[in-house]
């Protein structure tokens, strides 16, 4: 009877170790899982981020820093804007 209780404990304790390295291994797994899904958000957004700077690359193509010596710190403006409050101030 000792004998089958032993040896019920010992195969006891190898599931539970079984047990512990399975959910480990699902642990790692999911670790790994989300890292790929991390680096496919960072790779997603540097794409848009990408795409968004082409687009606006005309928008910004046309501004430039203005210095305005009357403020005393550069904008940004558009040339429309700078050609517009240069009108204004001749007139």
């Amino acid at each position: 009877m000792t004998s089958i209780n032993q040896s019920i404990q010992e195969k006891t304790v190898v599931l539970d170790k079984i047990t512990k390295l399975l959910e480990q291994i699902k642990l790692e797994q999911n670790k790994i899982a989300l890292e790929i899904e991390q680096e496919k958000l960072n790779q997603t957004f540097k794409i848009k981020k990408q795409e968004s700077r082409k687009e606006n690359f005309d928008v910004v193509s046309i501004s430039r820093p203005i210095y305005w010596p009357d403020r005393g710190y550069y904008e940004n403006i558009s040339k429309d804007k700078y050609f517009e409050t240069c009108y204004n101030k001749i007139i």
